[in-house]
């Protein structure tokens, strides 16, 4: 699935823990659902919601930039799914 607000984002599972970085920023790493291969996600900006972000969580990323929506028209940007929280946990 895809949105298209100005550049493509797709929905992305959450890897790793987020970071702070010390420019303010968060990062972490994620895996698009269709492919294997991982790469660092950055959001701009500081927000608890991003924060409170979990392995198996689902965001939408642009895969040019590696940028992280905070908000969509079509559907929340943060997913919680807490399915893919459990298999990440016990079997992944």
């Amino acid at each position: 699935m895809e949105i298209d607000s100005g550049a493509p984002y797709h929905r992305a599972v959450v890897l790793s823990k987020p970071q702070q970085t010390t420019s303010g920023n968060i990062t972490m790493n994620v895996r698009f659902r269709s492919r294997t291969k991982v790469f660092e996600a950055e959001f701009k900006g500081y927000s608890d919601d991003m924060m409170s972000l979990r392995c198996g969580d689902e965001v939408w990323v642009c895969p040019m930039d590696g940028d992280i929506l905070s908000s969509s028209p079509m559907s929340s940007a943060l997913r919680h799914n807490a399915l893919v929280r459990w298999y990440m946990r016990n079997l992944g």
